[in-house]
């Protein structure tokens, strides 16, 4: 233990009552003294599991998947404000029931791990990160081949655990070197790597392979004498990787590495790493390979004497590497296979590529056309759930769409938020359907039949999806998306959160030729409720769907979801803070960093009046601005191009900055879309996303959230237009009080 305080103390005792509490077999209470919106989190976990119902649930499953395992905690460490403790440990065992499906088993089996736990303000643990090796317990088990210094045979992988054709994961352990190399610091080492499987570390051939791994900015010091303060050496920054698959097979990788050195004793420390980019590149049948990856290891650090180099042992997994997929087979039905770097070779030479064509542009994107919805039963065809074996496997769903109007605006006390709810505009009809963790969903897909879990966040699909207006034509359009489900707790109930991102895929009636892009934010009360904020953005390079003339008044409706509360922004740039291109050495596009400003915006439509669908989008005052990393690559493989963010902070502000709060969130889900636009020089990327809060301060302490993302994004000129619709639980209006009520002090 490295401090000696007594909040550290406290703490630390905390954490380790859960070892006791499972070597004693105690999992029922287990949970005693975590905090209510707890997250378990890790790299054996497709999701992270929220709540201390589905964390009982799970840990339920583990003990009885390893009834005899004990664990013996070997290195603790503890930050002097207690607000971390870290602890590696070694699990021993006998028997395994059902492990990664496999047949129960009396084989003896250990295997190493570390978890960190963080805790709260009032002293619970909030988020629990474990780390371990599933590998080495299939390995110790005679589930796959040992492979130390020889290439061993393969074995298939079960078919339930494989992706699409064109998708891989590959994960592994990696044992590492760090020497100098220049000006850059050149990792070599062995990964010893599990390939062919999608959903667990399982199946596959197994291998000894070669990885190299440089990071500029960081240089190991001369000696690892036991003096050297590991706590000052954080691995951060930009790295690029060869993996080695073997047979003229390789991976290149580049992206950003973010490492925490946590305080260790004399002989060691405790090493916790996030890295997140794009495979950008690849040899043999890699060859034009794309997709993403993070890595989420934790390890410790020997803290060596003699002068000698230094070692470290990591476990990596490469989560998305996608291929480039056959002509044949697009990911998603219409997708646009518009070459963005054909498009940027045409760009005139020695024009400014920030500014080129840039009213054009922000004129195409002012003209926008948006609808916001609430969705609402059909009483003419009501929701039908989809059964089977008993158990809700999916919803046909038959939704009435009516108007929703946000308003939102500041006086000399805050901000005045109101949701109401008008007469019908739109109805939907689409199939929702849970799916596993690994499938890939495209239009027209079987979708095997997979129970909803409440307890746990899920990923789903919505297909079929038909949206009409309530036109003379019958004006709409057709649509498909996926997204996820999360559990949450809500004043000490469970509620099931939805979001999802919606491609149009075919405009039909006065919409036909249109492009655009939804995204949904709700919850559903299985087994067929929903409450349901739908956001539609369409193109509309003509301005057909413009409002020019005043529309009609919305005629309010009770509204049937009071306890929630949506607020809406729009993101634009901010002229004195211009974003940041991130890119590596060789001019490979990583992202961007830079903020955003937020601005109040109100949406007003109508869609009975003789033209059809109108609707104005009226823009009112700055409200604060995000700031994150954007990770996206337009230039490798086909579109849809993965999109995620970090380090994401929202600020809110009044006028004269008067802080309102923040909430921290970042775009876990998020896809982007080439899209052409007549006068736009480049394509212009429509971006769907889904950000959940991670926490909140001033008025959005403990609020229990969620973002979605609608964004049109051009590269050439550098010019965005991003709604973020915002979903707070909000029972009794306590959200609402506090943001009209922020200033009345002052």
């Amino acid at each position: 233990m490295s401090c000696e305080t007594e909040q550290a103390k406290k703490n630390l005792e905390r954490a380790l009552l859960g070892v006791k509490k499972m070597n004693d077999h105690e999992i029922e209470n287990y949970f005693d003294g975590y905090a209510k919106d707890l997250v378990l989190a890790g790299v054996s976990l497709p999701q992270p599991i929220r709540g201390i119902p589905a964390a009982r649930k799970w840990l339920i499953e583990f003990g009885t998947t390893f009834p005899d395992l004990r664990i013996d905690v070997e290195h603790v460490f503890v930050e002097c404000n207690g607000k971390y403790v870290c602890y590696m440990y070694t699990c021993h065992g006998t028997k395994t029931n059902g492990f990664h499906g496999l047949p129960p088993t009396d084989k003896p089996f250990s295997f190493t791990g570390t978890t960190v736990a963080e805790f709260n303000d009032a002293g619970e643990i909030a988020v629990s990160t474990s780390q371990w090796d599933e590998s080495w317990i299939l390995q110790q088990l005679g589930a796959i081949p040992k492979s130390f210094g020889g290439r061993p045979g393969c074995i298939e992988a079960p078919s339930n655990l494989r992706g699409a054709d064109n998708e891989e994961v590959i994960s592994g352990h990696v044992q590492l070197t760090a020497m100098k190399s220049g000006q850059a610091t050149r990792f070599e080492g062995k990964f010893e790597i599990l390939e062919g499987c999608s959903a667990a570390v399982t199946g596959g051939p197994c291998h000894l392979r070669g990885v190299n791994v440089t990071i500029p900015n960081f240089t190991p010091p001369e000696s690892q004498e036991s003096t050297v303060d590991f706590s000052q050496l954080p691995i951060d920054g930009y790295y690029r990787a060869t993996l080695d698959l073997g047979g003229g097979d390789s991976l290149e990788v580049a992206g950003w590495n973010m490492t925490k050195m946590l305080p260790g004793s004399a002989e060691s420390a405790q090493m916790m790493t996030s890295s997140m980019g794009f495979i950008v590149g690849g040899t043999g049948a890699y060859e034009g390979a794309s997709g993403v990856h993070n890595v989420n290891s934790g390890g410790l650090v020997p803290r060596q004497g003699g002068g000698g180099p230094l070692h470290f042992e990591d476990f990596m997994i490469f989560r998305v590497v996608k291929r480039q997929p056959p002509a044949a087979q697009p990911e998603t039905e219409g997708a646009s296979k518009t070459d963005a770097s054909a498009a940027m070779a045409a760009i005139p030479p020695g024009v400014d590529p920030e500014t080129y064509r840039l009213k054009t542009v922000e004129h195409l994107l002012r003209r926008i056309a948006d609808f916001t919805f609430f969705s609402m039963p059909n009483p003419a065809e009501p929701n039908v759930p989809i059964m089977d074996g008993g158990q809700l496997v999916g919803v046909e769903v038959h939704e009435n769409l009516h108007r929703f109007d946000i308003r939102q605006e500041f006086d000399r006390r805050g901000l005045r938020v109101r949701n109401l709810v008008g007469q019908p505009a739109a109805q939907v009809h689409m199939h929702w359907r849970p799916i596993p963790d690994d499938f890939v969903a495209r239009p027209g897909s079987d979708i095997p039949p997979t129970p909803l879990d409440p307890t746990r966040s899920q990923r789903f699909t919505m297909l079929d999806g038909h949206f009409t207006f309530d036109t003379i034509d019958e004006t709409g359009f057709r649509g498909f998306g996926s997204g996820s489900t999360y559990p949450v707790m809500v004043d000490g109930k469970p509620q099931l959160r939805l979001a999802a991102i919606v491609d149009v895929l075919e405009g039909l009636g006065r919409l036909k030729g249109h492009e655009g892009l939804l995204v949904v934010n709700g919850h559903i009360e299985p087994p067929d409720g929903l409450a349901l904020n739908i956001l539609v953005r369409l193109t509309d390079p003509s301005g057909k769907l413009a409002a020019t003339s005043r529309l009609p008044a919305l005629r309010q409706l009770p509204h049937p979801d009071p306890d929630n509360v949506y607020l809406i922004f729009l993101g634009e740039p901010d002229p004195k803070k211009p974003v940041q291109v991130q890119r590596a050495p060789d001019g490979t596009m990583l992202g961007a960093v830079g903020p955003q400003r937020m601005r109040l915006i109100r949406i007003a439509y109508d869609v009975h009046g003789p033209k059809g669908a109108r609707t104005k989008t009226t823009y009112g005052e700055v409200a604060g601005e995000m700031n994150a990393t954007a990770w996206f690559n337009p230039f490798s493989g086909a579109p849809p191009f993965p999109f995620q963010t970090t380090d994401g902070v929202f600020t809110f502000t009044g006028p004269g900055g008067r802080e309102l709060g923040t909430v921290e969130a970042n775009m876990t889900q998020g896809r982007a879309l080439p899209t052409e636009m007549p006068g736009a020089p480049t394509p212009v990327y429509r971006v769907g996303g889904i950000a959940p809060f991670i926490r909140g301060t001033g008025c959005f302490q403990d609020a229990v959230g969620l973002f979605t993302v609608d964004s049109y994004i051009s590269l050439v000129p550098n010019v965005l237009s991003g709604l973020f619709v915002m979903h707070l639980s909000d029972p009794g209006g306590r959200v609402r009080k506090a943001l009209a009520t922020a200033w009345a002090s002052h």
